[in-house]
């Protein structure tokens, strides 16, 4: 990143690296419990690109078509803690939006218990006694961070932002049924409060929680991009009297809305640059180094060690296709 100093450089390269190499003990190694391909004749493997769900951050589909999944559950109760804004950071491809996923379920009050049995039965974090206090309780908002900064100036930037808050805040109204929220089309932010309103006076015990995914997506790549200009005109807190800038004014947005009604977040992304560039970082505790959640991403060698003899049950050309991806 050219127009980087050496400050953040040394930062992207610290969250770059893995959590279990950052603490000084590591956690026991333990076997982790994999779903195994199917081997009766009445239910038949599914095929590698199916099996091997690479790319695929619906927990949903993956355990509706059998895929290889690595049983995580019972640790991404770590994940939230007791903080009520929290934050962490993975490289890519660490299952970060899987995560957010499998968390969407696990927290949300419209789980039915049906739906609840389907996607969670057999794993560890199935059994009541071992869902914690959180599961089942939260009005769930989720969000998409991962929109393509373009080419454009930073109001259309902020358009695509307010766009993407839009789209999830309607589709929030419909899930729980919300009525008198006020949606506006070029400023999603105003939106998401009125929708905070209306679920805070259509339920007064409500708590949300909102799921943030690849917060630092658009800004990363303005930042590849050696745009400066750009990257701090989306990023950078806004001058007082103007407008905020699109990352700032929405993880601020978020923080605000514990002034409606009970609020916590999660949030996840890849480094800790936009955060500290946007002056937000005093809003998020981030738990990307804890030794207690180093296991909750990615795959462990014990975990690729347990996984790989599965390989064997597939035909040479399922095999080829699961090492091509």
């Amino acid at each position: 990143f050219p127009f980087m100093n050496m400050r953040r450089a040394s930062i992207v390269a610290d969250a770059l690296v893995s959590p279990a190499a950052s603490v000084g003990r590591r956690r026991p190694r333990q076997r982790p419990r994999i779903l195994p391909l199917a081997t009766s004749s009445e239910l038949p493997a599914p095929p590698a690109e199916i099996y091997f769900p690479y790319g695929d951050a619906s927990f949903s589909g993956i355990r509706k078509d059998k895929s290889f999944f690595v049983d995580k559950t019972e640790d991404i109760l770590r994940l939230l803690g007791k903080a009520k804004n929290v934050i962490c950071l993975r490289p890519p491809r660490w299952g970060k939006s899987l995560t957010v996923d499998i968390l969407a379920y696990f927290l949300d009050k419209n789980t039915s218990d049906e739906t609840f049995e389907k996607l969670f039965g057999g794993l560890t974090i199935f059994p009541e006694d071992k869902r914690g206090e959180l599961c089942g309780r939260f009005y769930v908002l989720k969000f998409d961070l991962s929109i393509d900064a373009g080419s454009g100036d930073v109001a259309g930037i902020r358009q695509r932002l307010y766009d993407e808050i839009n789209d999830e805040v309607r589709s929030f109204v419909r899930r729980y049924k919300l009525e008198d929220v006020t949606m506006y089309p070029n400023n999603g932010l105003a939106s998401l409060k009125s929708a905070a309103r209306a679920l805070r006076d259509t339920d007064p015990d409500a708590k949300l929680f909102v799921l943030v995914d690849e917060y630092d997506r658009f800004s990363t790549e303005l930042m590849v991009a050696s745009d400066s200009s750009r990257y701090d005109a989306v990023v950078a807190a806004g001058t007082p009297g103007k407008e905020s800038d699109p990352l700032h004014a929405f993880l601020t947005a978020i923080k605000s809305l514990s002034g409606i009604l009970p609020t916590r977040s999660f949030v996840t992304g890849v480094t800790p640059i936009s955060l500290a560039d946007s002056s937000s970082a005093n809003i998020y505790k981030s738990i990307s180094f804890g030794q207690s959640v180093a296991s909750v991403f990615g795959f462990t060698e014990v975990d690729v060690n347990a996984g790989l003899p599965q390989l064997k049950q597939l035909s040479d050309d399922e095999r080829k296709t699961a090492f091509d991806f």
